[in-house]
């Protein structure tokens, strides 16, 4: 029997067409749904005067929803949707979505256009390598009302945080030195920041440059190429705030320091471990509890920033798909040489262009206008 799912508590009505074409009836009798050629019998429930089948079973995730997802995620593959939404959880979470969503992908024109081809040996140098400390991103958040200098690796999504005292441009530089250059692998030689004032003074730019480091600084109407670091703040936000919640004793600057470190030891690229990427090794934890000062405490607000880290990542991820349009374009294939049109924001509010696209790399795609490249 194939029936329409919708998120409502209804009952079912089942005819006697329906029984008939399943060689099953019901006995009032015994309260009992049979099906004689194939020895089965279910029992009912009498209510309100009428007979029930209580299935019982939770809701799930509809087809349409199914769907929604699956563009919304730019059309990924099906196993990695699937453990998203494992990890995600909640009501309509079903132990194995994958079945569905490989006939999704499947019945999908976009997915069948960009399928890869059959596997064959070969060997090939990959394009770029996933390297530590190569490209950094830097962002100003704000925590308790206090500034931090937020750092992320883009290949390894490791991260580093910190309160800062000021946010003039000479303590920025040493915090950020402090945090991530002396501690780890020197600095990088590309820096990824926003448009603020204190990443676009001359200062930053000079300091940058005798340390050999590239300043790239983010679009103003880049809203697809939004960086890790803007992703990572309000994860780094909540679970900063749930480790102050659960314990107030410990001081702001080991809290930070205990939800980054959660960071890096839930969180990254293709569900691998930043600190795993970075250091080769999987952080150390404790069998046996040694009774330090504070140490049951500290142990407990790791494992709990872990926890809410794995969960909000998922949550968010799935909560966000749900519930926002996909893009019009999610199921469009845009190649260089098309012209396209851009919507800016406030002040201008409208729709400008056409222009015409250069190239397209992932979600990034370049743009002639007004004889130079711009990235939206």
């Amino acid at each position: 029997m194939r029936v329409n799912v919708v998120d409502l508590d209804i009952p079912l009505l089942i005819g006697l067409d329906a029984l008939d074409a399943c060689e099953m009836y019901v006995n009032t009798v015994e309260n009992v749904l049979k099906c004689d050629r194939r020895g089965l019998a279910t029992p009912l429930v009498r209510k309100f005067g009428h007979v029930y089948l209580e299935w019982g079973a939770s809701v799930h995730y509809s087809t349409l929803e199914l769907e929604r997802l699956h563009r919304h995620f730019n059309h990924p593959a099906p196993t990695r949707l699937a453990s998203l939404l494992v990890r995600a959880g909640g009501p309509k979470a079903t132990p194995d979505p994958r079945p569905d969503l490989e006939k999704i992908a499947a019945a999908c024109q976009v997915c069948q256009r960009l399928a890869r081809t059959p596997d064959r040996f070969r060997v090939a140098m990959p394009a770029e390598d996933l390297t530590f400390n190569s490209t950094v991103y830097l962002d100003l958040m704000f925590l308790d009302g206090r500034p931090v200098l937020h750092v992320v690796d883009r290949d390894t999504a490791f991260g580093a945080a910190a309160f800062t005292r000021a946010e003039d441009t000479s303590t920025l530089w040493q915090l950020y030195n402090v945090i991530w250059v002396n501690p780890y692998t020197g600095h990088p030689p590309c820096m990824h920041v926003d448009q603020g004032p204190q990443f676009r003074s001359a200062g930053w730019q000079a300091l940058a440059a005798s340390a050999g480091t590239k300043v790239v600084w983010s679009g103003v109407e880049s809203h697809n190429a939004l960086g890790v670091k803007e992703r990572y703040h309000s994860f780094l936000c909540q679970i900063y705030r749930r480790v102050r919640m659960a314990h107030p004793r410990l001081m702001p600057g080991a809290a930070l320091s205990l939800s980054v470190a959660s960071m890096n030891t839930t969180a990254g690229p293709c569900g691998l471990v930043p600190t795993l990427l970075v250091f080769g090794v999987m952080p150390r934890a404790l069998m046996v509890a040694i009774p330090l000062p504070a140490q049951p405490d500290r142990m407990q607000a790791i494992v709990t920033a872990r926890k809410e880290m794995a969960a909000l990542a998922a949550k968010a991820r799935v909560r966000v798909a749900l519930f926002a349009r996909p893009p019009a374009a999610a199921d469009r294939m845009i190649h260089p040489g098309d012209q396209v049109i851009i919507y800016q924001e406030a002040p201008v509010d409208e729709w400008v262009g056409p222009h015409v696209v250069v190239s397209v790399q992932d979600k990034v795609v370049q743009l002639a206008v007004d004889g130079h490249v711009a990235q939206i």
